[in-house]
């Protein structure tokens, strides 16, 4: 008996991109999503992020008349490991004119083509995407990400704008040993990525080189942390100047939880040379980041902790994430939140 052939297969070839079309999805970024766009004029950089062992991480539909690009849904991998294949979403655009619900059967075919366990939703914006997953895709998990901070003591601020000022205050009762990482060879020595097997999303080895040693435009800080002999947990960092001023960013957190209530003297060492040192987080138990001495941005705060700087915003910025089965853990580098422009 042959397949029923849906009113989307009449009209579309909807299929993984294939390598020799990277520049027509490049010239569709450009035309349909954001002109400018790093992955619309960077091939290299395209290549980086949504490339991986030749194949493209792209799910197109492709109108089968004029062979034009109607629609497309990124989607990036955080690991190689096929039993625990977690990924988040990145751009996802249909064009005006394409079929009804096209933008819906692309996720759709993502999904299955990729049989991803989780498909995961990181930067929707809450007047399109966010009614989308909450009410047709049902995820059972959708909300704002925690946005913590701590400010060092100076008499003005570049960067933050500073409504009231709540002095750091270390906890000297629990401290871990933070210990720098050159390169990944270094991490994978002293680390045992068994400690975050039960992570949810799973991030391997190849993810955490590629992700943070590999990266061809930004540096990041890698620690590791240890109560003892053992590295329990991992801790990633990334510098951000902005007016000759710098802040640091706590971009991502792998392991024991546990661990991070103990960085106290690591951050109060950092606020000597960063205005402000801030974390976003979901699904991550918080009061360990609150025994740190972190503290919470809140919702018509009078304190300004900057998200965007290329160009820079002085405002608060909300990021909305989304899991169709609960329990994942997001940070501010998970999915494409913390590309360059």
């Amino acid at each position: 008996m042959e397949a029923k052939t849906s009113p989307f297969d009449k009209k579309y070839e909807i299929r993984f991109a294939k390598y020799e079309e990277i520049e027509e999805i490049m010239r569709f970024i450009e035309d349909h999503w954001k002109k400018g766009h790093i992955l619309a004029r960077n091939r290299d950089f395209f290549e980086y992020e949504m490339v991986v062992d030749g194949k493209v991480n792209f799910v197109i539909a492709k109108d089968k008349e004029t062979g034009m690009i109607h629609g497309m849904h990124g989607f990036l991998m955080a690991s190689k490991n096929m039993d625990k294949f977690d990924t988040w979403g990145s751009i996802w655009k249909v064009i005006p004119g394409a079929m009804g619900l096209l933008g819906l059967e692309i996720v759709k075919r993502l999904k299955r083509y990729t049989n991803t366990r989780a498909f995961l939703s990181i930067g929707a914006n809450p007047q399109t995407t966010v009614p989308i997953i909450r009410k047709i895709e049902r995820f059972d998990d959708v909300g704002k990400m925690q946005h913590f901070y701590c400010l060092a003591n100076r008499s003005d601020y570049c960067v933050a704008k500073v409504g009231h000022f709540e002095p750091f205050v270390e906890n000297r009762d629990y401290q871990v040993q933070v210990i720098p990482f050159k390169n990944f060879r270094e991490l994978n020595r002293l680390y045992d990525f068994s400690c975050s097997a039960d992570a949810f999303p799973y991030k391997d080895a190849w993810y955490i080189s590629h992700r943070y040693f590999e990266h061809p435009v930004y540096t990041y800080q890698v620690y590791g942390l240890s109560e003892g002999e053992k590295v329990q947990a991992l801790l990633f960092c990334r510098e951000q100047e902005y007016g000759g001023v710098k802040v640091l960013r706590i971009v991502d957190y792998m392991g024991r939880p546990q661990l991070f209530g103990g960085i106290s003297a690591f951050l109060k060492a950092g606020l000597e040379k960063y205005e402000y040192i801030d974390f976003y987080c979901y699904g991550f138990d918080t009061s360990y980041v609150r025994q740190a001495g972190m503290i919470e941005l809140q919702d018509g705060d009078t304190n300004i902790i900057p998200n965007y700087f290329a160009p820079y915003v002085a405002e608060n910025i909300d990021i909305w994430v989304g899991t169709p089965h609960g329990k994942a853990v997001f940070f501010k580098a998970d999915g494409d939140q913390d590309r360059p422009n």
